[in-house]
């Protein structure tokens, strides 16, 4: 029964359900609550089922083992496969068709992709929206901090869209659509195994029974520095030196699967990526630019830099500046 109550919660967690609780009452076995929170002033939809099911009574007047499930002629067959199983399941499934890629605060909800809180500093949430240029009362989607959903957890984003132009659209069924998916993974994370999860979870995703077919991408791991050694202390100097304030630790997404390799190579190497770019420096988009001023202070900081790491190197083996 315990193994039954847990499987049908994360069988609702895989389908996006936010809130997934248990409410234990006396002399009966634990009952699953979930919850999909809904817009002020919205009407509440119960759904109930159990996933309790009764003793198979005489196994022989079964024509298949009362729990293994067993397809025939259309029908499976098994103990509760009716009451409730199905009913269950039911459930999940519809869940499943309005859940998919994202819950409904806007969260990735592929199971098995990693997150977790960061610790670091972030952009304010002002900040972020005019960094991001957003469009006055579009909404930021997702739960958790600022640098949570720009860093330290996946992103989800449609690249690209195959379907009927909409000036060739005609009042018939389109025979097909394809898109380009882009995952964002966790430094930490294998970004092949958040591949094969993000594929399982579109395999599993299939509306109305539609076929779908998933191409496997390119993958670079990502790769999350270690700010505590020698040369991180001198880069900290050095950067408020060059710019004139304290220095803090900020994430940032890219695409530079050498850092990856350079870390396997070398676990023990520190790996700090500088560069002289701001906010809005453009980078692969129309109108790139850099600030002559960050410019300047980028070629200071990375001078001071040196400057620093070599006192210290040399300090911690006995040897002259």
């Amino acid at each position: 029964m315990h193994e039954a109550h847990d499987f049908v919660a994360d069988l609702l967690r895989q389908a996006g359900v936010p809130e997934v609780g248990q409410l234990d009452l006396p002399n009966t076995y634990p009952i699953i609550t979930g919850e999909i929170p809904a817009p002020s002033g919205a009407p509440t939809v119960l759904l109930y089922g159990h996933y309790d099911v009764v003793p198979p009574g005489d196994e022989s007047k079964w024509h298949s083992p009362p729990f293994e499930p067993t397809e025939k002629q259309g029908a499976l067959y098994g103990r509760g496969a009716s009451d409730s199983k199905a009913n269950v399941l039911a459930h999940v499934g519809a869940l499943r068709a309005l859940a998919s890629l994202h819950d409904a605060h806007g969260n990735v909800a592929v199971a098995g992709l990693r997150r977790e809180a960061w610790t670091g500093a972030a952009y304010t949430d002002a900040e972020f929206r005019e960094l991001a240029e957003l469009q006055p009362g579009m909404p930021c989607i997702g739960t958790g901090s600022l640098g949570e959903r720009l860093w330290s957890g996946p992103a989800i984003t449609v690249t690209g869209i195959d379907v009927l132009p909409v000036e060739q659209a005609v009042n018939a069924v389109v025979p097909y659509a394809r898109a380009k998916i882009n995952l964002r993974v966790h430094p930490a994370q294998e970004a092949d195994d958040a591949r094969a999860a993000l594929i399982e979870h579109l395999k599993q995703s299939r509306p109305f029974g539609i076929p779908l077919e998933v191409k496997p991408g390119a993958t670079g791991n990502g790769f999350a520095a270690q700010t505590s050694g020698p040369a991180y202390d001198a880069a900290r100097g050095a950067l408020a030196t060059a710019w004139g304030g304290d220095t803090v630790h900020v994430a940032s997404g890219g695409s530079i699967p050498l850092v990856s390799a350079l870390h396997t190579a070398v676990p023990d190497a520190e790996i700090l990526l500088l560069g002289a770019t701001d906010g809005f420096s453009n980078i692969h988009a129309p109108n790139e630019r850099v600030l002559l001023d960050e410019f300047r202070k980028t070629v200071i900081a990375e001078a001071l830099f040196f400057e620093d790491y070599a006192t210290r190197w040399a300090a911690a083996n006995g040897r002259g500046a």
